[in-house]
């Protein structure tokens, strides 16, 4: 059974990877896009990191009540 799982999935991996390639686009950004976006990215890394801290490591795999506070 294992077999015919890997053999169907490398099957999907080589049908997605060789389909219609010509409908790909090509997006081009300035220098300042580009850092737009990538100072947008790590802000909402810090953001999230700091927001996310207190809660780290206490409710793992459970959702957090409406009912406790976060600090």
């Amino acid at each position: 059974m294992k077999k015919q799982f890997y053999f169907l999935f490398l099957g999907a991996l080589i049908f997605c990877s060789c389909s219609n390639k010509s409908s790909v686009n090509e997006v081009k950004l300035t220098k300042a896009q580009l850092m737009d976006k990538v100072k947008g990215g790590w802000a909402g890394q810090l953001i999230g990191c700091s927001y996310g801290g207190p809660t780290e490591f206490k409710y793992k795999g459970v959702m957090i009540d409406d009912s406790i506070a976060i600090e």
